[in-house]
């Protein structure tokens, strides 16, 4: 049965979504997902400028076996060591 997945992040200040290397690993990590996942890969930031560090993450899973393999698998994980410190 599909699943929604809905992530929420808040970046540690200074750092932003707007932050160049951020930006990159968050395109580059939507895109693997959506091949591993079949579903879309949507990002939003909260629109109240004093919570602008909030992100969020929402997309599909055919279920919650194929999230945990997607939560293990050496694409998502190295990107993820690079945004430690964010």
């Amino acid at each position: 049965m599909p699943i929604t997945e809905l992530a929420a992040l808040e970046f540690i200040s200074p750092h932003s979504l707007g932050h160049p290397p951020v930006a990159e690993l968050f395109r580059t990590l939507g895109v693997q997902q959506a091949a591993w996942s079949g579903y879309p890969v949507l990002h939003f930031t909260n629109a109240d400028p004093s919570r602008s560090a909030e992100f969020y993450i929402v997309s599909g899973w055919e279920d919650e076996e194929a999230h945990n393999k997607w939560l293990t698998a050496e694409e998502n994980q190295e990107p993820w060591l690079r945004l430690e410190g964010f």
